[in-house]
């Protein structure tokens, strides 16, 4: 019997280099022997008789030294002094392409992949660095070419810039994939400034191709001066010379509240005092004589505009309020009216429910009760969503596109389908000379990174966004905050401008305005803490009004200041010392309602009522309130309960209008089908996705890179095929299962390879949606369908995912001695990058921004470590004894459990092993012999799976801020 200590030698020794010609020396002449003899020979062929074990048992055999039956053969390449060591045998001669063992009465056959040459006790692999087409020849690997560990043929290396190959190499390096990426990113460079001269020419040409002189942008001056002198002045001489209104600062002593009690809309206070005269109170606010006023004279720019013809509305609002499941109320019965051709601001301390508001009138937030009438009569501004504009409080929008992209994109969306593209672009560059952007329209918007526009700028963009589409209604959420107060005062500017030129609603919840702004304001809605309103109507009477109540203001302070102290209760009331500032919204009422009172009785009754009702608020609301909403009020669960039924009803509402508007024409306009909107969201996806060449080079290398680092950590992983079984049948007890089975360390490589290309696409992907979630929630607000938006940006990403498994490949290249196709290693991980990308589409419309990353990092461990079938391998999974058993399935929808399969079977497929023909071989992986295609079919399905996911997360996600 073989000693162990020769065994684990000879299995364990990697052979150094060599190279076996017939011209050599070094090994001992053998008994020559024909070929046709040779392969005329029998697996099994009978041994010469050794004269010194006669008579003896072989397993009496106590073989005292080694060296009498084998000695250690070494074989020198002339040429590249390459050597390769076998064991040979002392006992008998042994034919060259068979073995024999010690102690065995037969020779062997050699099979593939083992170096038998004449005398060999036992097979070695074929060392590396040389070939052996046949077991019984070894020759030196050629120039060009590597030879791993027992090849059978000589793999090329590629072309010779590529890699450098001497004769001799076992594992090649081939740092000409460095060159190709540099040659790479120099044509890309080159198409780059291609494009960015083309751009430049263009541009060249708009700008000597300017039409109509007559259209110049509106100056900041020109808009102050024009606007302010129509507003401020105008409106002051109004209010001065009004027959009804006296200016005179009330006396603290008054105690009578002025209201109209005559069908003339004047109120007289009792004789002997002081009168402060206020119009006619009607039903929705303090407006005065004729509420609605005629729309204006377009100017000659609004003219050019070629404006869209669309119902001018009147918005009125009545009792409109908002309760959470919890009970608490954001609005309170609120009642006012915004009026076409006015601009209307919405002021309140923080708190008061200014966005609530603007929210619920938009359609954009459930109202727990109210009534909204448009043109006087009972409608839904939801219903009108697309002649509805909603500006928010955030530049949202996309910051790699330029200013014209960013307006075309919105105009060629929502403008009417009847009208022609070159007649949509036309009303874009109009509405660009219009907003003062025309100057800045191939500019990119910027970021903090990258400069762009700047911060006035981009709110007029943001503002344009709404106005290029033709609106009836405009609304804007805070559109100051952020600004200084110039570029505040320019916009309050253009937004007058655009009510009076345009014939539009327009209102605009402003925090703490200045004044010069505050006086282009045409109405006022003054909201309280506890979304009650104190005033509402016509901007020039809210200061008579406060007077009126004996409110006194400051000679320091300006009038929005004044208004918010006074909503935040820091302005006294001399003649009430029990005065709060939630007692404003009682005097509204009463004021609404035409009550004569008198002050110092009535104004403090008020005040001891409300302070009453604030007290017993919970004993009052649980009282009065349903026991579903009682139930809510009294657990969280309850309320999670309702929260989660009001969601998906809301779900099926929206189901439910789908199906019935299938195949109907929109009645209030008929925007861009589903084909032209994913041709539109293509074409802005594309013109986002490559926005530089330096976001186009990182992109890029991170995925070579990615590759390279996996080739350097994955070259020595190997299938090294099973001893034969004669061998192993001689074989100590102890180590026979180590030779019956092969060296198999391949599916590491697949593992490491499927965690880095899994990690690189979940980031990259989440990319796609992630960063303009926002964006996407705007857009479909305004109308615009998820599937063609969903559907562009995945299309667009599949050159992006293609580059990325090329050059992934060529890293991988870099020094991995695969032994199949490479175009199988491409399929597999192109494949893979796809499912990667899809499963970062689903984590970025679930997750927050903030948690992205981790996200991805975390996923990519799941499913290429933990589901990857390598370690647990699948065969254990799979055993119904097995602990993972029951969650078994979910290794079936891990897509790199199936790259690694794939990466496996196209490997082994160019190795020579025997074993590697029969089915039994792959089933401790787990793995199906002709399993690679199935494995690829199997990864692209799970891609679109995990795209499903993410296409329902966009739309069953935040809901709120899509309406």
């Amino acid at each position: 019997m073989l000693p162990s200590t020769a065994f684990v030698a000879t299995r364990s020794r990697p052979t150094s280099q060599a190279v076996a010609s017939s011209s050599a020396t070094a090994l001992p002449q053998p008994r020559q022997q024909s070929q046709p003899q040779q392969q005329q020979q029998q697996k099994q062929q009978p041994l010469p008789a050794r004269p010194d074990l006669q008579g003896t048992k072989p397993s009496t055999l106590a073989p005292t030294d080694l060296t009498q039956y084998f000695e250690i053969r070494n074989y020198t390449d002339p040429g590249t002094r390459r050597n390769c060591t076998w064991m040979a045998t002392r006992s008998a001669p042994c034919p060259a392409g068979r073995f024999c063992p010690l102690n065995a009465t037969s020779s062997y056959t050699c099979p593939p992949g083992f170096l038998c040459l004449v005398d060999t006790a036992h097979p070695a692999y074929c060392c590396p660095g040389f070939v052996c087409e046949q077991p019984s020849r070894i020759e030196i690997c050629p120039e060009g070419f590597y030879c791993p560990l027992g090849s059978t043929q000589a793999m090329t290396c590629g072309p010779r810039w590529l890699a450098h190959c001497p004769p001799g190499t076992s594992k090649p390096t081939r740092v000409g994939v460095l060159g190709l990426f540099a040659l790479f990113l120099a044509l890309a460079l080159a198409v780059y400034a291609a494009v960015a001269r083309s751009r430049a020419t263009v541009q060249s040409g708009k700008e000597k191709d300017k039409a109509d002189p007559s259209l110049l942008s509106i100056t900041a001056d020109t808009d102050l001066h024009a606007a302010h002198g129509q507003s401020g002045v105008e409106s002051d001489a109004t209010l001065n010379n009004a027959s009804h209104i006296s200016l005179a600062v009330p006396s603290p002593t008054v105690s009578e509240f002025m209201f109209p009690q005559s069908s003339s809309g004047l109120m007289h206070a009792h004789a002997g005092r002081s009168q402060h005269l206020l119009p006619h109170f009607s039903q929705f606010g303090l407006f005065g004589n004729g509420s609605t006023a005629a729309l204006s004279p377009r100017s000659a720019v609004t003219e050019k505009l070629h404006t869209v013809p669309t119902a001018h509305f009147q918005v009125r609002f009545e009792s409109l309020t908002k309760q959470l499941p919890g009970g608490k109320v954001i609005l309170d019965v609120v009642t006012g009216e915004l009026r076409p051709t006015k601009l209307c601001a919405i002021m309140g301390p923080s708190g008061s429910g200014k966005s609530t508001l603007l929210h619920c009138l938009a359609g954009k937030m459930h109202r727990t009760q109210g009534t909204i009438f448009l043109n006087d009569v009972e409608d839904e501004l939801s219903r009108y969503s697309k002649c509805c504009g909603f500006v928010p409080q955030d530049d949202t929008m996309l910051r790699e596109l330029t200013v014209f992209d960013i307006l075309r994109h919105s105009a060629h969306m929502r403008l009417p389908s009847e009208l022609a593209d070159a007649e949509k672009d036309s009303r874009v560059h109009d509405m660009m000379q219009y907003l003062g952007l025309a100057h800045v329209a191939d500019t990119i918007i910027g970021d903090e990174r990258v400069r762009g526009i700047s911060g006035g700028q981009r709110r007029r963009v943001n503002v344009g966004i709404e106005l290029v589409a033709e609106p009836s209604i405009l609304f804007l959420d805070e559109p100051t905050s952020g600004l200084d107060s110039s570029t505040s005062l320019e916009l309050c500017t253009l937004l007058k401008r655009i009510a009076t030129d345009r014939g539009l609603v327009v209102a605009a919840v402003i925090h703490s305005p200045s004044q010069q702004c505050f006086d282009l304001f045409d109405d006022l809605i003054l909201l309280g803490t506890g979304g009650h309103v104190v005033f509402s109507g016509s901007r020039r009477y809210a200061m008579p009004y406060l007077r009126n109540l004996g409110f006194v203001k400051p000679k320091s302070q300006s009038d929005p200041e004044f208004f918010l102290d006074v909503l935040a209760g820091k302005i006294p009331l001399l003649w009430n010392s029990h005065f709060r500032a939630g007692d404003l919204g009682d005097y509204w009422r009463g004021f609404s309602r035409g009550e004569v009172l008198d002050l110092r009785t009535r104004a403090c009754e008020i005040s001891t009522l409300a302070r009453v009702r604030d007290d017993q608020a919970e004993d009052i609301q649980r009282r009065h309130a349903s026991p579903v909403e009682a139930l809510v009020q009294r657990t969280p669960l309850a309320a999670a309960w309702h929260a989660t039924t009001a969601y998906v009803d809301d779900v099926f509402d929206e189901v439910r209008q789908t199906v019935a508007t299938l195949g109907v024409s929109d009645p209030v306009r008929r925007t861009p089908g589903p084909f032209r909107a994913f041709l539109l969201c293509a074409g802005r996806a594309r013109r986002q996705l490559w926005p530089s060449f330096t976001t186009f080079t990182i992109d890029m290398a991170v995925h070579m890179a990615a590759g390279v680092f996996i080739s350097i950590g994955s070259q020595t992983n190997e299938y090294l095929g099973k001893f034969p079984s004669a061998l192993c049948d001689v074989t100590p007890f102890p180590l026979m299962p180590a030779c019956r089975a092969p060296v198999n360390t391949l599916p590491s490589s697949g593992m490491f390879m499927a965690i880095a290309v899994f990690f690189a696409g979940v980031s990259s992907g989440a990319n796609t949606f992630g960063l303009e979630r926002v964006v996407y929630w705007r857009d479909v607000a305004s109308g615009m369908p998820t599937l063609p938006y969903f559907a562009a940006k995945v299309v667009v990403d599949i050159p992006r995912i293609v580059l990325a498994g090329v050059w992934f490949c060529v890293g991988v290249m870099f020094m991995w001695p695969n032994r199949g196709p490479w175009v199988e290693i491409l399929g597999v991980i192109t494949a893979l990058y796809y499912s990667a990308f899809s499963m970062g589409y689903f984590i970025s419309t679930v997750a927050l921004n903030s948690s992205i990353g981790v996200m991805a990092t975390s996923a990519s461990l799941l499913w290429a470590l933990v589901l990857g079938g390598v370690i647990p391998s699948l065969a254990e999974v799979q055993e119904s004894t097995s602990v993972y058993f029951p969650f078994s399935f979910l290794w079936s929808l891990s897509a790199p459990r199936y790259a690694i399969e794939a990466i496996y079977l196209s490997d082994v497929r160019g190795r020579p092993w025997e074993e590697l023909a029969d089915q039994s071989t792959y089933e401790p992986q787990g793995y199906s012999r002709d399993g690679y295609l199935p494995a690829i079919a199997n990864i692209l399905v799970i891609g679109m799976l995990w795209q499903v996911a993410a296409l329902a997360g966009m739309k069953l996600t935040r809901r709120d801020r899509q309406k």
